[in-house]
């Protein structure tokens, strides 16, 4: 499949392996290797009958530090649904080892996911649909379906080395699930949402309670709250 130039780039092909494309185009080796197989993929055979997939890319000079990479263009599968299939089979696998990894964190990714979306959807306003489209995700959707969302696994469970006790973890997932979704609904409303007019943005909170049992969940003044949503236990949303 040819690629066109865009205006004003000098592109310059370059062949690369199976593995380096599969790379590249954020799939599996496999898929690229059943794309050569069945014809979907443009590439070009070595001495020894091996398949190199063409790419092209932007090179810039730069005189004081010499060739510059810039982007790169290929071709991908003819039939383009199978990239797109390929991609998510990569990320549902990726995501599935994320929660592997997240079981340690004391956290239950699927019950606090589904708490903090039922508590949001008590109080967000009509225009906005409150759904869970994606494991682990809370997704805040205007009428278009587009929208922001909020990842509760990576928020619990994003980064090694992480001494949060689960208590910790559930409050900080709060707290991203009201910013985000502040965002989101002040674009929709256009109010300093949850305020209606002018003014600026209340202030997002998630507070874990002196006895450690429930989250607060509000905006605003912690002793005049412009919005509060229910408290959540804690016992609720942690792992068996």
């Amino acid at each position: 499949m040819a690629v066109d130039k865009p205006d004003g780039l000098d592109l310059i092909e370059r062949l690369v392996t199976p593995a380096e494309m599969a790379q590249i185009m954020g799939v599996d080796e496999a898929h690229v290797l059943s794309w050569i197989e069945i014809g979907e993929l443009e590439v070009r055979r070595g001495k020894d009958g091996e398949p190199w997939v063409p790419i092209r890319e932007h090179h810039e000079i730069d005189r004081a530090a010499g060739f510059k990479a810039g982007l790169t263009f290929f071709s991908g599968p003819r039939n383009r649904q199978l990239l797109a299939e390929a991609r998510a089979e990569r990320r549902g696998r990726e995501r599935d080892s994320h929660f592997a990894a997240a079981s340690t964190t004391g956290v239950d990714i699927d019950a606090l996911t589904s708490a903090l979306a039922l508590r949001l959807a008590a109080v967000a306003p009509p225009e906005v649909r409150i759904a869970t489209t994606e494991r682990g995700m809370v997704d805040v959707l205007d009428v278009n379906g587009g929208g922001a969302g909020v990842d509760v696994l990576l928020t619990v469970a994003g980064y090694e080395s992480d001494s949060r006790s689960p208590a910790d973890r559930v409050v900080d997932a709060g707290w991203r699930l009201l910013d985000t979704a502040q965002e989101k609904i002040a674009e929709v409303t256009t109010d300093p949402w949850p305020q209606q007019g002018s003014g600026e943005l209340p202030e997002p909170h998630a507070q874990l309670s002196q006895d450690s049992a429930t989250v607060r969940l509000f905006y605003g003044p912690a002793d005049n709250p412009t919005l509060e949503l229910a408290a959540l236990p804690i016992r609720d949303v942690l792992s068996p």
